[in-house]
């Protein structure tokens, strides 16, 4: 569901032979609205996404669908919470954004990503965003940090329309390699694209 469109802003995912979608009962995080599973084999990597129903004239259903496809994309490439979500996110506003705009969806009221550029330049030396998963995903500001990073990324697009699909690129072929892809490299991998990239504050120097 709008694989293509993801497929021409994102790139080609790593190593993936296939993804299907279930539909199950719960989540092994509560707080989530999707997941994946990750299995490998010599063909490539396999990803399930879970999700509990889907409604095609539902913004969040739709979003849920794209994020999970984005976080399916890097596989066993995929980065810190901190930066494959703050990806993830940005990368489904696009996608949902260019949908609309081709009539492959319904024109909703709004997207996801819901911080202004002056609450989202507020938040960078006062928000404190984990690196660990863990410390991620279970924190009371979850939601919080969701809309930080995706704006933080989103912003990096709108710098560079094929950023994500550059920055993708690198990362993969730094992969093969066996290059680290820490929050050092994230940050040289940005900086090659756009040199004049800010990456200051919570989005990018998590803690």
């Amino acid at each position: 569901y709008g694989y293509d469109v993801l497929e021409s802003v994102y790139g080609k995912p790593y190593l993936l032979q296939s993804v299907t979608i279930s539909f199950v009962d719960k989540f092994s995080n509560e707080n989530a609205s999707g997941e994946i599973l990750i299995t490998n084999n010599s063909k490539g990597l396999s990803i399930d996404i879970h999700i509990k129903d889907f409604d095609a004239n539902k913004q969040s259903d739709i979003n849920t669908i794209l994020h999970e496809m984005a976080h399916a994309y890097h596989g066993i490439a995929s980065l810190p919470p901190v930066f494959e979500e703050g990806m993830a996110v940005a990368v489904t506003d696009v996608v949902m954004a260019k949908m609309i705009a081709s009539n492959k969806l319904a024109s909703f009221s709004s997207l996801y990503i819901q911080l202004s550029d002056e609450q989202y330049n507020a938040e960078k030396e006062t928000l404190q965003i984990p690196l660990d998963s863990d410390r991620f995903y279970n924190s009371d500001s979850v939601i919080d940090f969701y809309q930080h990073v995706g704006k933080a990324w989103y912003k990096l697009y709108q710098a560079d329309s094929n950023f994500f699909l550059k920055f993708n690129e690198k990362l993969y072929e730094r992969k093969n390699n066996g290059f680290d892809t820490g929050p050092t490299e994230v940050k040289n991998i940005i900086k090659e694209i756009i040199p004049s990239a800010d990456l200051t504050g919570a989005a990018f120097e998590p803690i």
